[in-house]
Protein backbone atom coordinates (compact mmCIF):
# COMPACT_ATOMS: atom_id res chain seq x y z
CA UNK A 1 0.00 0.00 0.00
CA UNK A 2 1.05 3.61 -0.52
CA UNK A 3 2.00 4.74 3.02
CA UNK A 4 2.43 8.35 4.02
CA UNK A 5 5.84 9.42 5.48
CA UNK A 6 4.26 9.85 8.93
CA UNK A 7 2.91 6.31 8.90
CA UNK A 8 6.28 4.91 7.84
CA UNK A 9 7.95 6.77 10.72
CA UNK A 10 5.47 5.31 13.24
CA UNK A 11 6.11 1.81 11.88
CA UNK A 12 9.86 2.32 12.21
CA UNK A 13 9.46 3.45 15.83
CA UNK A 14 7.48 0.31 16.64
CA UNK A 15 10.24 -1.85 15.18
CA UNK A 16 13.01 0.17 16.91
CA UNK A 17 11.88 2.50 19.70
CA UNK A 18 15.39 3.93 20.07
CA UNK A 19 15.35 5.19 16.51
CA UNK A 20 15.38 8.97 16.26
CA UNK A 21 13.20 10.78 13.79
CA UNK A 22 14.66 11.00 10.34
CA UNK A 23 17.52 8.53 11.05
CA UNK A 24 17.85 5.56 8.70
CA UNK A 25 16.70 2.19 10.13
CA UNK A 26 19.43 -0.03 11.58
CA UNK A 27 20.49 -2.87 9.35
CA UNK A 28 20.90 -6.33 10.86
CA UNK A 29 24.19 -7.99 9.92
CA UNK A 30 23.94 -10.87 7.48
CA UNK A 31 24.41 -14.42 8.83
CA UNK A 32 27.72 -14.65 6.98
CA UNK A 33 28.97 -11.40 8.56
CA UNK A 34 27.88 -12.56 12.02
CA UNK A 35 29.67 -15.88 11.54
CA UNK A 36 32.86 -14.16 10.33
CA UNK A 37 32.78 -11.82 13.32
CA UNK A 38 32.27 -14.73 15.72
CA UNK A 39 35.13 -16.66 14.13
CA UNK A 40 37.44 -13.63 14.43
CA UNK A 41 36.58 -13.41 18.15
CA UNK A 42 37.24 -17.14 18.54
CA UNK A 43 40.68 -16.83 16.90
CA UNK A 44 41.49 -13.87 19.14
CA UNK A 45 40.56 -16.02 22.14
CA UNK A 46 43.08 -18.59 20.90
CA UNK A 47 45.82 -15.94 20.81
CA UNK A 48 44.85 -14.74 24.28
CA UNK A 49 45.09 -18.31 25.62
CA UNK A 50 48.60 -18.67 24.14
CA UNK A 51 49.75 -15.34 25.61
CA UNK A 52 48.28 -16.26 28.98
CA UNK A 53 50.04 -19.63 29.21
CA UNK A 54 53.35 -18.84 27.51
CA UNK A 55 54.83 -15.66 28.95
CA UNK A 56 58.36 -14.52 28.12
CA UNK A 57 60.72 -14.96 31.06
CA UNK A 58 64.50 -15.10 31.50
CA UNK A 59 66.82 -17.05 33.80
CA UNK A 60 70.23 -15.33 33.57
CA UNK A 61 71.58 -17.11 36.66
CA UNK A 62 70.31 -20.60 35.87
CA UNK A 63 72.85 -23.28 34.88
CA UNK A 64 73.09 -23.75 31.12
CA UNK A 65 71.58 -27.02 29.88
CA UNK A 66 73.54 -30.02 28.63
CA UNK A 67 72.49 -33.03 26.59
CA UNK A 68 73.75 -35.67 24.18
CA UNK A 69 75.82 -34.87 21.12
CA UNK A 70 72.86 -34.89 18.72
CA UNK A 71 70.76 -32.52 20.80
CA UNK A 72 73.63 -30.15 21.51
CA UNK A 73 74.74 -30.10 17.87
CA UNK A 74 71.18 -29.43 16.75
CA UNK A 75 70.83 -26.58 19.26
CA UNK A 76 74.08 -25.03 18.05
CA UNK A 77 73.06 -25.38 14.40
CA UNK A 78 69.65 -23.87 15.12
CA UNK A 79 71.14 -20.84 16.85
CA UNK A 80 73.76 -20.42 14.10
CA UNK A 81 71.43 -20.68 11.10
CA UNK A 82 68.25 -19.14 12.51
CA UNK A 83 67.27 -15.98 10.58
CA UNK A 84 66.68 -14.38 13.97
CA UNK A 85 66.99 -15.45 17.61
CA UNK A 86 64.77 -12.66 18.96
CA UNK A 87 62.68 -14.84 18.75
CA UNK A 88 63.37 -17.97 16.66
CA UNK A 89 60.78 -18.29 13.91
CA UNK A 90 59.04 -21.53 12.86
CA UNK A 91 61.57 -24.04 11.55
CA UNK A 92 59.20 -25.29 8.84
CA UNK A 93 59.50 -21.89 7.13
CA UNK A 94 63.29 -22.11 6.77
CA UNK A 95 64.60 -22.44 3.22
CA UNK A 96 66.91 -25.35 4.11
CA UNK A 97 66.18 -28.25 6.47
CA UNK A 98 67.75 -28.00 9.90
CA UNK A 99 68.03 -31.75 10.40
CA UNK A 100 66.96 -34.98 8.68
CA UNK A 101 64.38 -35.44 11.46
CA UNK A 102 63.51 -31.88 12.56
CA UNK A 103 60.31 -32.87 14.38
CA UNK A 104 62.17 -35.16 16.76
CA UNK A 105 65.11 -32.85 17.32
CA UNK A 106 63.04 -29.74 18.05
CA UNK A 107 61.17 -31.79 20.62
CA UNK A 108 64.49 -32.86 22.12
CA UNK A 109 65.60 -29.23 22.38
CA UNK A 110 62.46 -28.38 24.34
CA UNK A 111 62.75 -31.42 26.59
CA UNK A 112 66.39 -30.58 27.33
CA UNK A 113 65.56 -26.97 28.18
CA UNK A 114 67.40 -25.25 25.33
CA UNK A 115 64.21 -23.67 23.98
CA UNK A 116 60.92 -22.31 25.33
CA UNK A 117 57.72 -21.64 23.42
CA UNK A 118 57.26 -17.95 22.63
CA UNK A 119 53.81 -16.31 22.94
CA UNK A 120 54.06 -15.01 19.36
CA UNK A 121 53.35 -18.55 18.15
CA UNK A 122 50.25 -18.69 15.97
CA UNK A 123 47.17 -20.73 16.95
CA UNK A 124 47.92 -23.12 14.07
CA UNK A 125 50.98 -24.34 15.99
CA UNK A 126 48.81 -25.84 18.75
CA UNK A 127 46.10 -28.46 19.16
CA UNK A 128 42.75 -27.15 20.41
CA UNK A 129 39.51 -28.43 21.85
CA UNK A 130 37.42 -28.01 19.75
CA UNK A 131 39.94 -28.36 16.95
CA UNK A 132 38.68 -25.31 15.03
CA UNK A 133 35.80 -22.85 14.84
CA UNK A 134 33.89 -25.04 12.40
CA UNK A 135 33.76 -27.85 14.96
CA UNK A 136 32.94 -25.37 17.72
CA UNK A 137 29.89 -23.98 15.93
CA UNK A 138 28.85 -27.48 14.89
CA UNK A 139 28.90 -28.57 18.56
CA UNK A 140 26.71 -25.54 19.32
CA UNK A 141 24.20 -26.66 16.65
CA UNK A 142 24.89 -23.51 14.66
CA UNK A 143 24.04 -21.14 17.51
CA UNK A 144 26.79 -18.50 17.49
CA UNK A 145 25.90 -17.31 20.98
CA UNK A 146 26.37 -20.84 22.36
CA UNK A 147 29.84 -21.44 20.89
CA UNK A 148 32.31 -22.51 23.58
CA UNK A 149 35.69 -20.71 23.77
CA UNK A 150 38.75 -22.64 22.52
CA UNK A 151 40.68 -24.71 25.06
CA UNK A 152 44.45 -25.03 24.63
CA UNK A 153 45.71 -28.62 24.93
CA UNK A 154 49.20 -29.82 25.86
CA UNK A 155 49.98 -30.96 22.29
CA UNK A 156 51.53 -28.71 19.67
CA UNK A 157 53.50 -28.77 16.41
CA UNK A 158 57.10 -27.97 17.32
CA UNK A 159 58.22 -27.06 13.78
CA UNK A 160 55.42 -24.48 13.44
CA UNK A 161 55.86 -22.71 16.78
CA UNK A 162 58.01 -19.72 17.68
CA UNK A 163 60.70 -20.30 20.34
CA UNK A 164 63.33 -18.41 22.30
CA UNK A 165 66.31 -19.09 24.57
CA UNK A 166 65.82 -17.92 28.20
CA UNK A 167 69.37 -18.04 29.61
CA UNK A 168 70.23 -14.34 29.66
CA UNK A 169 68.84 -10.88 30.27
CA UNK A 170 67.30 -10.78 26.78
CA UNK A 171 66.62 -13.18 23.92
CA UNK A 172 69.70 -11.99 22.04
CA UNK A 173 72.15 -12.29 24.94
CA UNK A 174 70.64 -15.63 25.96
CA UNK A 175 71.25 -17.03 22.47
CA UNK A 176 74.84 -15.75 22.56
CA UNK A 177 75.39 -17.35 25.98
CA UNK A 178 74.14 -20.76 24.87
CA UNK A 179 76.06 -20.56 21.58
CA UNK A 180 79.35 -19.94 23.42
CA UNK A 181 78.48 -22.70 25.92
CA UNK A 182 77.80 -25.30 23.20
CA UNK A 183 80.78 -24.26 21.07
CA UNK A 184 83.02 -25.00 24.05
CA UNK A 185 81.32 -28.31 24.87
CA UNK A 186 81.50 -29.54 21.26
CA UNK A 187 85.15 -28.58 20.70
CA UNK A 188 87.21 -31.69 19.80
CA UNK A 189 89.47 -31.32 22.82
CA UNK A 190 86.47 -31.26 25.14
CA UNK A 191 84.99 -34.55 23.90
CA UNK A 192 85.63 -37.84 25.64
CA UNK A 193 85.83 -41.04 23.62
CA UNK A 194 82.14 -41.81 23.94
CA UNK A 195 81.05 -38.37 22.73
CA UNK A 196 83.57 -38.49 19.87
CA UNK A 197 82.07 -41.76 18.65
CA UNK A 198 78.57 -40.30 19.02
CA UNK A 199 79.64 -37.29 16.95
CA UNK A 200 81.05 -39.52 14.18
CA UNK A 201 77.78 -41.44 13.99
CA UNK A 202 75.87 -38.16 13.71
CA UNK A 203 78.21 -36.88 10.97
CA UNK A 204 77.76 -40.07 8.94
CA UNK A 205 74.00 -39.77 9.27
CA UNK A 206 74.06 -36.14 8.14
CA UNK A 207 76.34 -36.90 5.15
CA UNK A 208 74.01 -39.70 4.05
CA UNK A 209 70.91 -37.51 4.44
CA UNK A 210 72.47 -34.61 2.54
CA UNK A 211 73.63 -36.90 -0.28
CA UNK A 212 70.08 -38.25 -0.64
CA UNK A 213 68.68 -34.71 -0.66
CA UNK A 214 71.19 -33.77 -3.39
CA UNK A 215 70.13 -36.86 -5.35
CA UNK A 216 66.47 -35.78 -5.18
CA UNK A 217 67.44 -32.31 -6.40
CA UNK A 218 69.42 -33.75 -9.31
CA UNK A 219 66.54 -36.00 -10.34
CA UNK A 220 64.13 -33.06 -10.27
CA UNK A 221 66.58 -30.89 -12.23
CA UNK A 222 66.69 -33.51 -14.99
CA UNK A 223 62.90 -34.02 -14.96
CA UNK A 224 63.28 -37.60 -13.76
CA UNK A 225 60.75 -39.28 -11.45
CA UNK A 226 61.63 -39.67 -7.76
CA UNK A 227 62.94 -42.93 -6.36
CA UNK A 228 60.03 -45.41 -5.91
CA UNK A 229 59.04 -46.15 -2.32
CA UNK A 230 59.97 -49.82 -2.64
CA UNK A 231 63.59 -48.83 -3.41
CA UNK A 232 64.01 -46.13 -0.73
CA UNK A 233 65.16 -48.49 2.02
CA UNK A 234 67.90 -49.95 -0.18
CA UNK A 235 68.99 -46.48 -1.34
CA UNK A 236 69.21 -45.23 2.25
CA UNK A 237 71.26 -48.27 3.23
CA UNK A 238 73.72 -47.64 0.38
CA UNK A 239 74.01 -43.96 1.34
CA UNK A 240 74.60 -44.83 4.99
CA UNK A 241 77.37 -47.29 4.12
CA UNK A 242 78.95 -44.82 1.73
CA UNK A 243 78.92 -42.05 4.34
CA UNK A 244 81.10 -44.15 6.64
CA UNK A 245 83.88 -44.21 4.02
CA UNK A 246 83.47 -41.10 1.85
CA UNK A 247 83.35 -37.36 2.38
CA UNK A 248 80.25 -35.38 1.46
CA UNK A 249 82.00 -34.07 -1.65
CA UNK A 250 82.83 -37.60 -2.79
CA UNK A 251 79.27 -38.74 -2.09
CA UNK A 252 77.80 -35.86 -4.06
CA UNK A 253 80.13 -36.61 -6.96
CA UNK A 254 78.79 -40.18 -7.09
CA UNK A 255 75.23 -38.89 -6.81
CA UNK A 256 75.75 -36.42 -9.67
CA UNK A 257 77.18 -39.12 -11.93
CA UNK A 258 74.33 -41.50 -11.07
CA UNK A 259 71.72 -38.86 -11.91
CA UNK A 260 73.49 -38.02 -15.17
CA UNK A 261 73.60 -41.70 -16.15
CA UNK A 262 69.88 -42.02 -15.39
CA UNK A 263 69.17 -38.99 -17.57
CA UNK A 264 71.27 -40.39 -20.41
CA UNK A 265 69.34 -43.66 -20.19
CA UNK A 266 66.05 -41.76 -20.25
CA UNK A 267 67.13 -39.92 -23.41
CA UNK A 268 67.52 -43.21 -25.18
CA UNK A 269 63.92 -44.04 -24.34
CA UNK A 270 61.62 -41.76 -26.40
CA UNK A 271 58.76 -42.28 -23.92
CA UNK A 272 60.75 -41.07 -20.92
CA UNK A 273 61.26 -37.42 -19.91
CA UNK A 274 64.27 -35.87 -21.60
CA UNK A 275 67.04 -34.07 -19.78
CA UNK A 276 67.07 -30.26 -20.06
Amino acid sequence: MDCTPALLEKMNKLRDPSRSAGAPPRQRASPRAERNSAEARWVEQQSEAIRSLYKVGFFPDAPLPTAGIRTEATALALLHFAPSTTPIGPVHLWADPLDPDPLRTIGDLLASGFLIIHPDSTPEAFCWDPENFREAISAASGDIDAVQPPQLTTRYYAREAVHYVPYGTSMGTAAENVTAHLTERLAPDALDQGRKEELLVLLEELIAAEALRYFDLQLAKRHLPPVPDNHLARLKDVAQRGSSMLTLGEMNNLVWRAARSAADAAQRNPQAPRRT
